[in-house]
């Protein structure tokens, strides 16, 4: 099996991977953990995969009755017999393969709403996901007049329409929300063990997989931010939650707009960051690639704004103060000692 190509709708798709993330071993712990070593590149990924699977099974895990159980899963096996166009032989211990199989495909997804609607049935509910890759942006309308702009290397998921009691979407990366006020169903967003909270506002959250913190930084409106250990914060505007990942604890501060929503305009901003952390930046704005030469030293720290420069121009300025060469190959760029 080669999951050098694998995107996270593949890895949801595996019954190895799914059972790795759920039920780890010996043998899996090891595979996994030498792959992802062996193709670092693929480590965010696999992380949003991961905790997609492990919020799919949360939700299985809720208290249902047999007759309510039974007609779910007959739903699940339904979707994934459609899709493949086979026949499954139903086992129970194929329930969160199944779930986490059909919830995240790109087209149409079936989950359980554990909400009976007012006949009494369970509602299916079909998810989609909104995806950005390196160097793009996109906006998305949702079903209750939200709208969410992604960042770039972002993916949104979120239910084709809402149910008429809540309002929950999953991001990876960074979104800008102007959310649709209603008081009757507040709106959240569940970001790498933050879960925050609004009825009706605008503000940014910033929630890669790769980073050690979750920032929500708040434009209009109130807003809850709460980890899962309990710790919890409200923000109102210019107000900045910033949720450490590994502590669960959060930390409230204010903030420059420009530098934390200044990407929905057009504006790239450096603020005092290391030339790592600006070629990582970069290498998400504009699609590419940046290696350095080996044995290069990346020493000092950078700021600046950028109003939808070239990378050119961009390179040419931080190369100019942090003295090193720069070439571009395409995609890639290859940034060398000046001597």
């Amino acid at each position: 099996m080669d999951y050098r190509n694998y995107d996270i709708e593949d890895f949801l798709q595996d019954e190895f991977f799914v059972s790795w993330v759920l039920h780890p071993n010996k043998e899996n712990d090891h595979f996994w953990n030498q792959w992802i070593s062996t193709y670092p590149e693929k480590h965010t990924v696999v992380e949003q995969a991961k905790e997609l699977v492990k919020s799919i099974k949360y939700q299985e895990e809720q208290r249902l009755s047999e007759a309510e159980y039974t007609q779910v899963f007959e739903s699940v096996l339904k979707a994934n017999r459609d899709r493949n166009n086979r026949t499954f032989i139903w086992q129970p211990k194929y329930t969160v393969r199944l779930a986490a199989t059909i919830a995240l495909l790109l087209v149409a997804a079936i989950v359980l709403v554990l909400n009976p609607d007012s006949s009494g049935e369970i509602q299916s509910v079909k998810m989609l996901v909104a995806k950005t890759e390196p160097g793009q942006k996109r906006t998305i309308k949702l079903s209750d007049g939200t709208t969410v702009m992604l960042n770039a290397g972002s993916s949104l998921v979120y239910p084709e329409h809402f149910t008429d009691s809540s309002r929950l979407v999953t991001l990876f990366g960074e979104a800008f929300f102007d959310v649709e006020k209603d008081p009757s169903r507040p709106f959240e967003i569940e970001s790498n063990k933050l879960t925050t909270t609004v009825l009706g506002t605008s503000f940014n959250v910033r929630s890669y997989p790769e980073e050690a913190t979750v920032s929500v930084a708040v434009i209009t409106g109130r807003v809850e931010v709460k980890g899962e250990s309990g710790s919890s914060e409200i923000l109102l505007p210019e107000d900045m939650g910033t949720f450490d990942v590994a502590s669960g604890a959060i930390e409230k501060s204010h903030f420059d707009e420009t530098s934390w929503i200044g990407w929905t305009k057009g504006v790239l901003v450096f603020d005092n960051q290391t030339l790592p952390e600006i070629f990582k930046e970069l290498e998400n704005w504009y699609g590419v690639k940046i290696e350095v030469q080996k044995g290069m030293k990346l020493e000092g720290r950078y700021s600046g704004q950028y109003l939808n420069k070239s990378l050119e121009v961009i390179l040419e300025g931080i190369s100019y103060t942090s003295h090193f060469k720069y070439s571009i190959n395409q995609k890639t760029i290859l940034i060398y000692d000046e001597k």
